[in-house]
């Protein structure tokens, strides 16, 4: 039997219901940080770890092309945008312990989707509609861990700030994303290099599954930690300290897309125009989030003013190497890499620059993750319907040129007088290039070009404007276009792409002829040699389509050189 009076039962109560956590040992005020770190470091390297894995388990069925890759990313992407969004409204719960409880729940219902598999519940793929078939494969499979996965880093973020509120670090929790970030990028790394030769794929699933619980632990230990810390006020019902406007909502989503459109477009680019290996796909990927912890470092290590000053020579160069491509091809794709590294830098440096407080945290993440799937969407899904050439890596690397700085709105009369000179000189390239061919007076006109848009580097809309002359210059597609490369070089091409369907074999011949036609050569008559060949290759299989015994692909876009690439989904099984 209870004894005493009922205001020392109910001292009793309240003494019970009591956080046991006493935030005034100095000890446990310094477990915060690495908890959460390590939280935020574990869920982006099971991100990282499950997308090639994924990728590998659907190989069976659709084939490793390119087309697949890009596909698997808009899904991964779309997934993030979920995950994001729903930390977003977990936010406006008005307790954290509330959120950690929810978030507990989520969790406990991916865990009871596992262990990771390709779902069967589709049935075999369908030829007409890969692309849906593909998608739907992966939200069964993997939706709901991936979805749980993606909301840490924001909602670790904005219990870290709640957290840390009376410390330094807790006004600055973008710190953290950071870490997401690094996590990222040991996990896509160690993947081809200790993961895949060592594990059977089976073996992949179940590890990764395994990971994912234990992940769900660390997440409790941080949720018990953030409910029990000093009560604050949520920071979504915190007032900002300032309103966001709707142009910096687009700016923020604008300076995600673009970086994420060109990672796609220059995995395009080097897996079809320049060279195809395995995994070849990583190394851009890679560098994406290479750029994404530089920018978001306490200290970066490579200033914004050391990024813009690097990337407009290297913009200009990818161009430039479009419009007239070399024929060294590891030159060019280090250029395209370098690039695309350096823009993509640019981009989240201006958006690392332009974030909020942390009030607004969960909406910039929101934000910026639609914009990341705008970039993913218009490559994978519109870029094929939309072009007939493979337009959309140049089209928006043109377009990051007004991620620069764009300086005052007047012009001065020496930055008038550079670029008209510039557009002039983009007018003659085009007219000699049409008439004369693309020879060594049109190559001219066009370092004139990008010479006077890298005089203007610091007015972005000059810039822009003079690059986006460059890249219109290029000369028609054709034969001609072939006479980048070297003899050699083009019959080594035309084995390793002949075969690839008949629009190139023709193309191949074609070129073939023109290489005998201006080098009369023993290495010209046996690239003629070459082009009989491969004309009567193409008389025979005239009526095959390409990749004959392989359902029709979703892409068979041209690429710059006028030939079928292949790019759908089964495409280069």
């Amino acid at each position: 039997m209870l004894r005493g009076s009922g205001a020392e039962f109910e001292t009793f109560m309240t003494d019970v219901s009591r956080p046991s956590i006493d935030w005034s040992r100095p000890s446990l005020s310094a477990l915060a940080p690495p908890l959460f770190a390590g939280a935020v470091f574990a869920s982006a390297g099971l991100v990282f770890l499950v997308e090639p894995m994924m990728a590998k388990l659907i190989l069976p069925s659709l084939g490793g092309s390119a087309a697949v890759w890009n596909t698997c990313l808009c899904f991964f992407q779309a997934m993030l945008l979920i995950g994001y969004g729903y930390a977003h409204l977990l936010q406006r719960l008005p307790s954290v312990r509330t959120q950690a409880i929810v978030h507990g729940c989520v969790l406990l219902a991916a865990i009871a989707t596992l262990p990771l598999q390709v779902s069967d519940a589709l049935g075999p793929p369908d030829a007409n509609a890969p692309v849906l078939w593909l998608l739907g494969v992966l939200t069964l499979s993997l939706g709901l861990p991936f979805a749980a996965l993606s909301a840490t880093a924001p909602l670790v973020q904005s219990w870290y700030a709640r957290v840390r509120a009376d410390k330094p670090d807790g006004a600055n929790p973008y710190v953290l994303y950071a870490a997401s970030n690094l996590g990222s990028l040991i996990a896509l790394l160690a993947y081809p290099v200790m993961v895949e030769p060592l594990l059977r794929l089976h073996t992949q699933a179940f590890s990764w599954s395994g990971g994912f619980v234990l992940f769900a632990l660390l997440m409790g230990a941080v949720g018990l930690l953030a409910s029990r810390a000093p009560t604050a006020p949520v920071i979504a019902h915190a007032a900002p300290a300032t309103q966001t406007t709707w142009r910096e909502r687009f700016i923020w989503m604008g300076l995600a897309a673009v970086p994420s459109s060109l990672m796609l477009g220059v995995t395009t680019y080097i897996s079809t125009d320049v060279a195809s290996a395995p995994f070849l796909w990583i190394v851009p990927l890679a560098l994406y989030l290479v750029t994404f912890i530089i920018a978001f470092q306490a200290k970066p290590l490579i200033s914004r003013f050391n990024a813009l000053i690097f990337q407009a020579p290297l913009l200009a160069l990818c161009v430039a190497t479009i419009v007239a491509p070399i024929p060294y091809f590891p030159l060019q794709m280090l250029l395209h890499l370098g690039g695309f590294f350096l823009t993509a830098l640019v981009c989240h440096q201006a958006l690392s620059a332009r974030r909020p407080e942390p009030a607004r945290l969960t909406e910039f993440y929101l934000l910026m993750s639609a914009g990341g799937v705008i970039g993913g969407v218009f490559n994978a899904l519109v870029a094929p319907v939309v072009f007939n050439a493979v337009l959309e890596y140049p089209l928006v690397l043109v377009l990051a040129c007004l991620a620069r700085p764009w300086g005052a709105w007047t012009f001065t009369r020496d930055e008038t007088i550079k670029l008209g000179f510039g557009i002039i000189a983009a007018v003659t390239t085009l007219l000699i290039a049409q008439m004369f061919g693309f020879g060594l007076a049109a190559k001219l006109g066009l370092a004139s070009v990008l010479v006077a848009a890298f005089l203007l580097r610091d007015r972005a809309l000059m810039f822009f404007a003079l690059i986006a002359a460059g890249r219109a210059a290029e000369p028609p597609h054709g034969a001609a276009r072939e006479c980048a490369l070297q003899p050699t070089q083009f019959l080594r091409r035309a084995a390793r792409d002949g075969a690839r369907c008949a629009p190139y074999r023709r193309r191949a011949a074609d070129g073939a002829r023109h290489h005998a036609s201006r080098r009369p050569s023993a290495l010209a008559r046996m690239a003629l040699s070459a082009a009989r060949v491969l004309r009567a290759d193409h008389a025979h299989r005239a009526n095959l389509p390409c990749h004959a015994g392989a359902p029709a692909s979703a892409d068979h876009r041209r690429d710059r050189h006028g030939r079928g690439h292949g790019r759908g989904l089964h495409a280069r099984r």
